[in-house]
């Protein structure tokens, strides 16, 4: 269904708002399945963090502010205390 808006034809599927979604650890096994099954769809916006990057707290938690989504796909080692 469109619509005349002005000079400008716009189409429903042109005005789907599209969720942003950061994966932290996009680079492992894990988050590179869940790039391949995201990255095909029209109402979502993939956020990358560059490589170099990954690893920089101060990056990652900008990201993790701004995107609408978040997927955990790094590995999280436990704080265990072995102290008996």
């Amino acid at each position: 269904m469109h619509e005349r808006l002005g000079e400008i034809s716009v189409g429903q599927e042109d005005i789907i708002m599209k969720k942003t979604v950061f994966i932290d650890g996009q680079y492992g096994t894990t988050g590179l399945k869940i790039n391949e099954r995201l990255s095909g769809r029209k109402d979502i916006e993939l956020i990358e963090i560059p490589e170099a990057k990954r690893k920089d707290p101060q990056a990652k938690e900008k990201l993790l502010n701004e995107t609408d989504i978040v997927f955990f796909a790094c590995r999280i080692m436990p704080r265990v205390n072995l102290s008996v």
